[in-house]
């Protein structure tokens, strides 16, 4: 376990995870590495390699990964890496800028998990050269603030302009409530997101 990781998420075992699978008729799924576990992937590929017809990974490594271990991240079913920015135990900024031009080369993609706050220290950072990005759980936009908030105006920016993709997020994830927030409040939080993001006027 990673110290400095201030977010402990309940156990998530792999029986349980494919039982989800084949009670929702799910063919395929993404298992991504959790801030608790660092750059400790072992548990994660592990699984991939039993099941690597279904399942691919998004992972955390260190900035001085070698480009074989990359090569051999891609062959085990591992296509993203994700910057942790919000919860600890993860890779930052900086690191992102040292490996999105090499993950490129491999055709990965990045995940961000940050909070919309950090949004405009991402937007100074030009990543060269360009690849994919997603930004997890709606960049964990207070419900409450809606599209009154700098960060949820910044970050449909960022969809239209600069080719990002966006996460949809569960409201426990988006609301002080957690799961008490409404369907129609995280419904309409997610309609918003629809409309800021298809008219960029």
């Amino acid at each position: 376990m990673v110290p400095e990781c201030s977010h402990m998420p309940p156990p998530a075992p792999e029986q349980g995870y494919l039982a989800i699978h084949d009670n929702t008729n799910m063919s395929f799924g993404v298992l991504v590495q959790i801030g608790v576990c660092g750059t400790d992937n072992r548990y994660m590929l592990k699984v991939l390699q039993r099941d690597l017809q279904g399942l691919r990974g998004v992972r955390v490594v260190a900035s001085d990964t070698t480009d074989r271990k990359l090569e051999a991240m891609l062959a085990a079913g591992v296509r993203g890496l994700r910057i942790n920015v919000l919860f600890g135990g993860g890779i930052g900024f900086a690191t992102m800028e040292t490996l999105a031009p090499r993950i490129k080369d491999f055709g990965g993609h990045m995940q961000f998990l940050m909070g919309v706050k950090t949004l405009l220290d991402l937007m100074l950072r030009r990543t060269k050269p360009a690849l994919t990005r997603f930004v997890d759980r709606m960049g964990h936009t207070p419900v409450d603030s809606g599209l009154t908030s700098p960060g949820f105006a910044a970050l449909p920016e960022q969809v239209i302009g600069r080719g990002y993709l966006v996460k949809l997020s569960v409201a426990c994830r988006i609301s002080e409530q957690g799961g008490s927030l409404s369907l129609s409040e995280h419904t309409g939080t997610s309609q918003e997101w629809s409309v800021a993001t298809s008219n960029p006027g």
